[in-house]
């Protein structure tokens, strides 16, 4: 069962993890607010908006992170 967490708290869990990963790869980069998306198949109830391509891989670094995570928290609805 995911956790359920404000969008707040989420967008903060995917910036430190953002930034765990792409630490010293990128600055220029930052991670979007995540959205609610609703979901009647028991996946994630929400999605963050792709970065554009970045030479630091920032996009495909936030595909991942978002994706771990997606596996342990949800949004309050």
């Amino acid at each position: 069962m995911r956790k359920k967490i404000s969008t707040a708290e989420l967008h903060a869990l995917l910036e430190t993890e953002f930034r765990k990963t792409a630490a010293d790869l990128c600055r220029a980069c930052s991670v979007p607010k995540p959205v609610f998306l609703a979901s009647s198949t028991g996946g994630s109830n929400w999605r963050v908006g792709s970065l554009e391509e970045c030479p630091g891989l920032c996009h495909t670094i936030l595909m991942d992170v978002a994706a771990k995570l997606s596996e342990k928290y949800e949004l309050k609805g």
